[in-house]
């Protein structure tokens, strides 16, 4: 299914979860939660802690989704809701994490695709994210992984246009770089 399709079956899920149809509600959880798992495990490093705050997440956005006038502004609004919770998590465990958060590679939160190839670059993708800074990664993650506008990203992270923009071009850089010391072509 291309970008657009998804967008506007996105939408769509969620106009009809707004009009009380259960069976929406589980679609777009099927549809969204593995991209909220990835997308915690690498702001938070640990599989359990994204679980737990892709978990709270979700229950605020059951709980306010009737709240939410756009349904394209879905993608953004439940990021923001994720960024949220996993910056409380953030706070909460400040001086707790370094004990807590792990280097092990929980493959069972990203997607898996049907073929090795597809596999291999979904690895190499987030091997890249693991070794920049948490900042650039996240919004790397959600400019080209996501496919969010800048606009949606700054409103996510709670960051001006300019830093998001700054912070790709940075990612940009150190990802050529580290292609190019991998031996890769860029």
């Amino acid at each position: 299914m291309t970008s657009v399709k998804q967008r506007v079956y996105s939408e769509w899920l969620v106009i009809r979860c707004q009009q009380g149809e259960a069976s929406a509600y589980r679609e777009l959880v099927t549809r969204w939660h593995p991209r909220y798992l990835s997308f915690a495990r690498n702001r938070l490093g640990n599989a359990e802690v994204a679980r737990d705050c892709v978990q709270e997440a979700w229950l605020t956005i059951s709980k306010r989704l009737f709240t939410l006038q756009d349904a394209a502004a879905f993608p953004k609004w439940s990021y923001r809701i994720l960024e949220r919770r996993c910056i409380d998590w953030l706070r909460k465990t400040r001086l707790e994490r370094e004990s807590v958060v792990t280097t092990d590679v929980d493959m069972s939160a990203f997607p898996q695709p049907d073929n090795g190839e597809a596999l291999a670059a979904e690895i190499d993708v987030a091997q890249l994210l693991r070794q920049l800074d948490p900042r650039l990664a996240i919004v790397v993650r959600l400019s080209y992984l996501e496919e969010l506008p800048v606009r949606d990203i700054a409103e996510i992270l709670a960051i001006p246009v300019g830093t998001v923009k700054s912070r790709l071009f940075y990612a940009r850089q150190l990802v050529k770089k580290l292609m190019n010391d991998n031996g890769e072509t860029s």
